[in-house]
């Protein structure tokens, strides 16, 4: 549930209003994308990772 947003200026005029419906629209227009945002950044994040461990040179052997 998304409630009504009102703008207003340094002088308290009102410049704009995001009503709920509107907002509400807006956010199921943008969550897929998110979401697919959301899990390319934690693949990335977990490649990111492992790409690390092998480029610091510590292969899992003891005493290397």
């Amino acid at each position: 549930m998304f409630y009504k947003v009102q703008i207003i200026d340094a002088k308290g005029k009102l410049k704009k209003i995001f009503t709920s419906e509107m907002l509400s629209k807006r956010h199921w227009e943008l969550f897929p994308d998110n979401i697919k945002k959301a899990e390319k950044e934690k693949n990335n994040k977990q490649n990111k990772n492992s790409f690390n461990t092998f480029k610091k040179g510590n292969f899992g052997v003891a005493g290397r």
